[in-house]
């Protein structure tokens, strides 16, 4: 299973990033491709305890149920609810989210397990650093396959 935690895969999704153009066109979904980098940061904000976010009351009494699904390899539903502190719908400007994005990716990667947070994921609660590093990888991957990377 991937994860941010291995540089191979880390290094593979960045390359995807740099892959894509500002006139990349999502398959699914609202957001244009800045708006996608944008979003994105979020969650790898927290997963490097620099937004801490509290539980909300679905994910306390869901979250754990369907974690391992989204671990899991098989793909995300498209259209899935989004945390609303995650929703990015005013313009951005490309290559800034862009390197944004990719500077929190590398930081990941670099913390290592010792790093990452041990501030409660908004839906999914406590993690452990590598259900952190696969649950960013995914997370990312699933908005890559969004705009055809």
């Amino acid at each position: 299973m991937k994860t941010l935690l291995n540089a191979n895969d880390s290094a593979e999704i960045a390359a995807r990033i740099h892959n894509l153009s500002v006139d990349a066109n999502a398959r699914w979904g609202k957001m244009n491709v800045s708006q996608m980098f944008a979003h994105l940061q979020g969650p790898l904000r927290i997963g490097l305890q620099e937004v801490k976010l509290r539980q909300s009351l679905v994910g306390m009494l869901f979250g754990r149920l369907v974690l391992k699904k989204f671990l899991s390899d098989e793909p995300w539903r498209r259209g899935m609810p989004t945390d609303k502190t995650f929703i990015v719908s005013e313009p951005r400007e490309f290559n800034q989210e862009k390197d944004k994005l990719l500077e929190l990716i590398g930081r990941f990667n670099r913390v290592g397990p010792g790093g990452i947070s041990k501030y409660r994921h908004p839906f999914f609660g406590k993690l452990s650093p590598e259900e952190w590093g696969r649950l960013m990888w995914t997370h990312i991957n699933h908005h890559l396959k969004q705009f055809g990377a």
